[in-house]
């Protein structure tokens, strides 16, 4: 319907690190998506796999190639740089990995209201913990100094604040509900251009001590409440905690990778034929070391689980 009575709309917006469909199916990646083993996050005694040998991951594929074929998805996905998407991109459906209120928060940024469906449970994985982690260099020549700032950075909201937000009077504006107004200047184009510090909230620290956002689309008052309800509410994968050591491997990732270069973004966009490219991918995994290091990661697994229960 969006294709034939809005064509000026991308149906499917999607881009060559396309987020994980294979979630859809229960699965997690072991580390990355660039080594493709996976496990079913919520069953204690799945194996590792290379999830393109699975028929989930082939079913996808073919979903996907439909699609492609269809015209749903954008010609140049395969090639497409990965980020959000862009002021005034008019496209009808994108997947994104999200939280709680991150509709306000697109909205936001897009400025038009963006409307998210939830379409996998809100499992907690290795993988998406370890983008939560700071740490400091090894090398640092004040590892002290560095540890007393990050404690800082979790624990003093002016201080918090000032690095997701900017200087307040000069990046923004606090409205009578203590909510943080960016102040707007125009561009050479005569738009609104917000002059705040862009800080990336989820990559600085603890959340609860921020202010909350007003303006267009604001947040809600008790928004971090509602997260505390979320973070109460989700369910932890099987395999939570787990972390392979790779380091004895890396010629074998460092090849993996490669083919992973090669042919995930065309396969994973609908852009190619899936009998005729999928069974080279595999091929090429498997010279490159794939089983390997999937026997690598079952064992220490393995090992991780016998003293884990």
């Amino acid at each position: 319907m969006i294709q034939q009575k809005e064509p000026d709309y991308v149906p499917m917006e999607l881009d060559r690190d396309s987020h994980n469909f294979f979630a859809l199916d229960g699965y997690e990646y072991i580390m990355n998506n660039k080594i493709p083993l996976m496990i079913k996050s919520l069953d204690p005694s799945a194996e590792v796999v290379n999830i393109f040998e699975t028929k989930e991951a082939r079913q996808i594929l073919d979903t996907l190639r439909r699609y492609y074929k269809a015209g749903f998805i954008n010609k140049d996905a395969a090639l497409r740089e990965p980020g959000g998407l862009k002021r005034g991109a008019k496209v009808f459906w994108k997947s994104s990995g999200g939280g709680p209120l991150s509709e306000t928060t697109w909205s936001k940024d897009r400025g038009y209201k963006v409307v998210a469906n939830p379409v996998t449970p809100s499992v907690v994985t290795t993988e998406s913990v370890r983008g939560g982690i700071m740490a400091v260099n090894a090398n640092t020549k004040h590892p002290a100094e560095s540890i007393k700032f990050l404690n800082l950075l979790n624990t003093d909201p002016e201080i918090r604040n000032l690095f997701n937000y900017g200087i307040e009077g000069v990046h923004y504006t606090l409205d009578a509900k203590g909510q943080v107004v960016p102040i707007s200047s125009k561009d050479k184009d005569g738009a609104d251009a917000s002059s705040r510090y862009a800080g990336v909230q989820y990559t600085q620290g603890n959340w609860f001590i921020l202010n909350t956002m007003g303006g267009g689309y604001p947040d809600p008052l008790d928004k971090w409440e509602q997260f505390r309800q979320y973070n109460a509410g989700v369910v932890k994968s099987a395999v939570l905690g787990f972390t392979p050591d790779l380091s004895k491997m890396t010629a074998q990732t460092d090849n993996i990778e490669m083919v992973w270069q090669k042919y995930y973004p065309s396969l994973m966009t609908g852009s190619v034929d899936v009998g005729a490219i999928l069974p080279k991918f595999n091929h090429e995994l498997k010279q490159a070391g794939i089983e390997d290091v999937r026997k690598e990661v079952q064992r220490q697994l393995d090992a991780w689980r016998a003293v884990s229960r």
